[in-house]
């Protein structure tokens, strides 16, 4: 089967900015309703539906639910690594837990919808075009009601809206706004999306945030072009340079006068990193990663420590050997099959969990866990033939095409 056998198969990718999802051909009407609606609540953390939650939790629920009941698709199937790996890390936390006698049932649900997000983004239940189109409706959308709202923020000078803390809203700008730029076609108006999110992170003047979409943009035009070695010793550097910044930039610019929430940060850190020591191994089971200070309850400031507050090192060993092994599975996929955009949601996610207290459990890394693993298993041409126009038509043609002017010595860019 080749590029000439799959119609929608036109576009030709050349470079950072033309890697996307489909072509120009699919449109809106294309989409898959439930879907797109469903990842345009993603990033609305904070909007609550009754006592059902927040509204992202409950669309999760409700599209997981939705593909429970979908016809799977005949090809692409999800590896059996992929399974075991999830697994094992589902069935540790919630055995843990419960082995530890704390059963914090929202939060559970909550992890049942991840990693359903997760398992149907690779499977393909989940249209991966609408999703992207979702994300990039509703984070445009989000930035601007922020922007328009900016003075009535509850964090004075800083955008917030409905996308939560200042510090969750950049985090899902980065995130989310990368998966987004893949739901858009017309490269005239993925710049004018990119530039959205990049005012979005700057107007939340978080530290964390900002820096990690120097990260970010460092990586689609430089981290991208590199081996998985290199690409591993890169992420590194940005690790140790970014994790110096925050703490020594309080003192000048808009960051100005923060040498007080940078006093409670070190508390809170103190505390929770003796929490985490009363029971580093097992942790204190799932919703325990808060300290009290002062008769108030704050939530960690690094998302690794808190994953070890509720399922111990064990439970953070076990996630990092799963969302390694992805991040190295997209790392040493051909130049012309890698997806820069899925590769930089991953880098700003990581930089931002060292950090922010929540964003490895978060849905923001399940739909980039979930990207990922989409763009692994439609590495192969046999297996994309095989495929064919049953399963993701547009993207097919398009990574098809890719992969076999690589293989011709076309010398296209991803």
């Amino acid at each position: 089967m080749s590029v000439a056998d799959i119609p929608e198969a036109r576009h030709r990718v050349k470079t950072v900015w033309d890697v996307g999802l489909q072509d120009g051909s699919v449109d809106l009407q294309s989409v898959r309703i439930l879907d797109f609606f469903a990842f345009a609540c993603l990033p609305l953390t904070m909007i609550d539906v009754g006592g059902l939650g927040p509204i992202n939790a409950a669309a999760a629920l409700c599209l997981a639910g939705a593909c429970l009941l979908r016809r799977p698709p005949t090809a692409l199937r999800t590896p059996l690594w992929v399974i075991v790996l999830l697994g094992l890390f589902m069935t540790y936390l919630f055995a843990n837990s419960l082995l530890l006698d704390v059963v914090n049932t929202k939060r559970m649900i909550r992890l049942v919808a991840w990693a359903l997000i997760i398992v149907f983004l690779a499977t393909g239940h989940i249209d991966i075009r609408s999703a992207a189109k979702g994300l990039a409706a509703s984070m445009t959308v989000a930035v601007i009601h922020g922007l328009i709202t900016f003075n009535q923020s509850s964090y004075a000078g800083r955008l917030t809206g409905v996308l939560g803390d200042p510090n969750t809203a950049g985090m899902e700008c980065l995130v989310f706004g990368c998966l987004g730029v893949m739901g858009i076609s017309r490269r005239r108006w993925k710049y004018l999306y990119i530039a959205t999110m990049s005012v979005g992170v700057l107007m939340v003047f978080s530290r964390t945030t900002l820096v990690a979409l120097v990260a970010v943009l460092l990586w689609t035009f430089i981290g991208r072009r590199l081996g998985w070695v290199l690409g591993y010793a890169m992420l590194a550097v940005l690790t140790v340079a970014i994790t110096s910044i925050p703490h020594k930039s309080s003192i000048f610019g808009p960051f100005e006068g923060r040498s007080g929430s940078d006093a409670l940060r070190e508390r809170i850190d103190a505390a929770a990193t003796a929490l985490v020591e009363q029971s580093p191994l097992r942790g204190h089971g799932l919703g325990t990663a808060m300290v009290e200070l002062q008769n108030q309850l704050f939530f960690f400031h690094n998302s690794f420590v808190a994953m070890a507050c509720e399922g111990g090192w064990i439970a953070v060993a076990l996630f990092m050997l799963f969302a390694g092994v992805v991040f190295t599975a997209l790392l040493r996929l051909p130049k012309a099959a890698r997806n820069p955009w899925v590769e930089a949601a991953f880098v700003g996610a990581f930089i931002c969990g060292l950090s922010l207290g929540e964003v490895l459990l978060t849905f923001g890394m399940a739909s980039t866990l979930g990207f990922a693993l989409r763009t692994f298993l439609l590495r192969d041409p046999a297996t994309l033939a095989a495929a064919g126009a049953k399963s993701d038509p547009a993207l097919v043609g398009n990574q098809l095409e890719r992969l076999q002017a690589a293989a011709a010595g076309a010398g296209t860019a991803p």
